[in-house]
């Protein structure tokens, strides 16, 4: 009898998993820089050629904007780079008001009991003072970047793997409409001060405080949007 080796219920790994991570993650970045702007065509073949890969990781990383929101099919130009629609924003940011509300909240008692990782409060310090060196000129996909880096360090203080596997689907989109207030550099600033008071009031171990704070800064945030930029 013939010896059964490994696993037969066990797919094979795709080792190509993590190029069409990168392809999608760039695909992300362009929209949320405006590089790609709604409406326009995302083209297998062209996008293939203009990042010097194959067609088969561009295609996995097309289905997965799809999936995500980002990209619709829109006739006879096929996929294309979806329209920001004013109820979805809102919706958006009312729900990241509420769960980073709650992560910032986690983060303050966790500070407040001991039960952080000084690795992550020096990490977020330091993201406090790049963001103070921000200005106008600054590349907006560095802005965009340090953004988020400073919102995924609180979730790690807040210790909950239940609220980052909910709001991890979400930050495509997140990224989206961070790159449309922080385009305009006047709220770039803004944007920071009010990341340092939150900051400081999670370091403080004050809860309350530092869940209205980050509701208030979000809420300002899609105000900012809503009367500044007009969704296309």
């Amino acid at each position: 009898m013939k010896e059964e080796r490994g696993h037969p219920d066990l797919s094979p790994i795709d080792l190509s998993q993590s190029l069409i991570n990168k392809i999608y993650d760039r695909l992300v970045d362009a929209i949320a820089t405006d590089r790609l702007q709604p409406g326009a065509r995302l083209n297998q073949r062209e996008l293939a050629e203009t990042l010097n890969v194959s067609r088969q990781p561009v295609s996995h990383a097309l289905h997965r904007l799809k999936a995500s929101g980002l990209a619709i099919e829109a006739g006879a130009k096929g996929l294309v780079v979806a329209p920001i629609d004013r109820a979805r924003l809102i919706d958006l940011y009312d729900l990241r008001a509420e769960i980073e509300g709650l992560v910032v909240e986690r983060a303050a008692n966790n500070i407040a009991t001991g039960q952080c990782d000084e690795t992550e409060i020096k990490a977020l310090k330091a993201l406090l003072a790049f963001g103070n060196k921000i200005t106008k000129t600054t590349p907006v996909a560095d802005c965009i970047e340090a953004d988020v880096s400073f919102h995924r360090c609180l979730s790690r203080l807040a210790a909950s793997d239940v609220i980052t596997e909910t709001i991890n689907p979400l930050w495509p989109h997140f990224r989206r409409l961070m790159g449309r207030v922080l385009m305009q550099g006047t709220h770039r600033k803004t944007s920071w001060l009010g990341h340092r008071h939150i900051t400081e009031a999670i370091l403080a171990g004050d809860a309350p405080e530092a869940r209205r704070l980050m509701k208030d800064h979000i809420q300002e945030a899609k105000i900012f949007i809503l009367d500044k930029i007009q969704p296309h």
